[in-house]
């Protein structure tokens, strides 16, 4: 069979969605299945490669929002190669969110040759810019997306149950979920091998209270409030300390207002960011949404407690306080009030580790990969697009 995903950011730019579609991807291909990737064109990246096998396909894009909202550039070379990748049988079309530009367009030419195609929701609430008047109108532009990707009749899934509630908000039936996932197996080999350490690494006490935060800076992920509550949380525990992996436009912003125990390192790399959360005592995600939320799976996959919010996936691993602690809300005194008890309780945080780690279990990219292809077959056996 022969699967096509459309996302408008693909490695190396890192995040969820192209977290998602290179794993997914890479699960299908070993299934033996054919695995085209649609995408922006970024500096310093080809037009067309072969990655693992997988064929990646990007399109000349303008980058509007310092990056974060790729638009393709209209013209006869963006058509010519979507006709080129459309030109040969497509089992199944995967477009990836509902309001990439990449995306409505995806649906629109997909839509008018008649091919089955699903859309993935990977959200969980609205988006956020960090400032009232334009997140109205982000809202505003959102509605609009949604109502334009509907008419393409593609049934809508989610990538965790809290995303197909997000969906039923909208006023769309979800038609399941396509579950975001981890290579367990792999992630326990690369923190079982020797290498990068940070407490070595930044000269932190080997009994110095660690917590980690990964992902990227941006204001949705709560970071602001998560220094705030490190710089509380150190009145009452002065050497416990903050490793935060990530970049992002607030980077300079919290450099700058982050008080001493507060380090933050940049973008690791996956296997070193793998790394830092199997080192810490706890990972803290104040994020104010999540669509799934990968790096609350990897730290269960790794055995480390996790302080989040009730976003994502984060539900379905911390289904209790015996699992992990859900944040009620990210006034920074509550964040530091969960942290203390967390740090304050080393039975707790062994247990809650174990706990969640066998939650984490059912959560596996052969799994997910394994419903796209039913999926498929069943839209095919339906003549349905």
């Amino acid at each position: 069979m022969r699967f096509v995903f459309f996302s408008a950011q693909h490695l190396p730019t890192i995040g969820g969605v192209e977290y998602y579609t290179d794993s997914l991807a890479r699960a299908l291909a070993r299934l033996g299945h054919e695995v085209t990737v649609v995408t922006s064109l970024l500096p310093e990246t080809a037009a067309r490669e072969q990655v693992d096998g997988i064929e990646v396909v990007r399109l000349p894009s303008w980058m509007w929002l310092k990056g974060r909202y790729p638009v393709p550039r209209p013209g006869r070379a963006s058509r010519a190669i979507m006709d080129q990748v459309l030109s040969e049988p497509v089992d199944l079309a995967i477009i990836n969110t509902r309001f990439w530009a990449l995306s409505l367009w995806a649906a629109r030419r997909c839509g008018r040759r008649g091919l089955p195609m699903v859309v993935i929701e990977h959200g969980a609430g609205w988006l956020t810019l960090g400032h009232p008047i334009l997140d109205r109108a982000v809202r505003l532009y959102e509605r609009w997306g949604l109502r334009w990707m509907r008419r393409s009749g593609a049934p809508f899934y989610a990538v965790s149950e809290a995303g197909t509630s997000w969906l039923r908000y909208l006023g769309v039936h979800p038609s399941g979920v396509l579950s975001n996932a981890v290579d367990g197996a792999r992630l326990r080999g690369v923190v079982a091998q020797p290498g990068w350490d940070v407490r070595t690494e930044l000269g932190i006490s080997r009994n110095a209270p660690l917590v980690a935060f990964a992902g990227r800076m941006i204001p949705e992920k709560g970071l602001r409030e998560l220094v705030a509550a490190i710089a509380l949380l150190r009145q009452t525990r002065p050497d416990a300390v903050l490793v935060a992996a990530g970049d992002g436009p607030l980077l300079e912003e919290l450099e700058a207002r982050a008080a001493t125990g507060t380090y933050f390192v940049g973008p690791l790399g996956h296997d070193r960011t793998m790394r830092l959360i199997a080192q810490a005592d706890l990972l803290c995600l104040p994020t104010y949404s999540e669509g799934f939320g990968a790096v609350v799976l990897e730290a269960a996959v790794l055995g480390t407690p996790v302080v989040t919010t009730p976003t994502g996936v984060a539900p379905e691993i911390a289904v209790d306080t015996d699992h992990g602690l859900l944040l009620p809300d990210l006034e920074p005194a509550t964040i530091a009030s969960a942290l203390d008890r967390a740090l304050g309780d080393p039975a707790w945080r062994r247990r809650a580790g174990e706990l969640s780690q066998t939650k984490s279990s059912r959560f596996t990219w052969q799994h997910t990969a394994e419903r796209v292809v039913a999926i498929a077959h069943e839209r095919s056996e339906d003549g349905t697009s």
